[in-house]
């Protein structure tokens, strides 16, 4: 007879995203709507909707921003770490089972 032992499992994965925060706090602070934006960096409104929902955008996008803004892309955006618990298992106690060598 074979004995097991069921231990705790877990498994986190850790995903890279990205926050564009900064870039509508610096709207603020320079007193710029983001329709302003929008025509002064020649971005289209479903990029700028693209940032505030913090999804991918052509690095051109961000570059027309910086310049049109006078910063780098450091000042517009950030990133950051998540980490998200896929599994978790305790302990289920032990399992017999034959042996059927």
């Amino acid at each position: 007879m074979v004995r097991y032992t069921i231990y705790s499992v877990r498994v986190v994965v850790r995903t890279l995203g990205v926050s564009y925060n900064k870039l509508f706090k610096l709207l603020i602070d320079k007193n710029m709507k983001k329709g302003d934006l929008c025509e002064a960096a020649n971005v289209s409104p479903s990029s700028l909707a693209k940032l505030r929902n913090g999804e991918n955008v052509n690095t051109d996008i961000l570059v027309r921003i910086c310049k049109t803004l006078h910063c780098e892309p450091g000042d517009i955006m950030e990133l950051s770490y998540d980490d998200e618990l896929l599994a978790v298992a305790e302990r289920a106690g032990e399992y017999n089972a034959r042996n059927n060598n």
